[in-house]
């Protein structure tokens, strides 16, 4: 989970747009936002990290 420096709750497609910003060029990639609110705001984020597929392959 990644959570932006510096910010407090925001509104979810603000929180992606400063994530996406945040994360541009390290392979990471935003997925969505998270939030223990029941107000639409959210200061966390679920993040992935690309993949080359050669670790696609398991069991082979």
């Amino acid at each position: 989970m990644a959570r932006s420096p510096g910010t407090g709750a925001m509104c979810p497609d603000c929180l992606e747009r400063r994530i996406r910003s945040d994360l541009a060029g390290s392979g990471l990639s935003f997925v969505h936002g998270v939030s223990d609110s029941p107000l639409p705001f959210a200061s966390s984020a679920v993040v992935q990290m690309a993949s080359d597929g050669s670790d696609q392959c398991i069991g082979r």
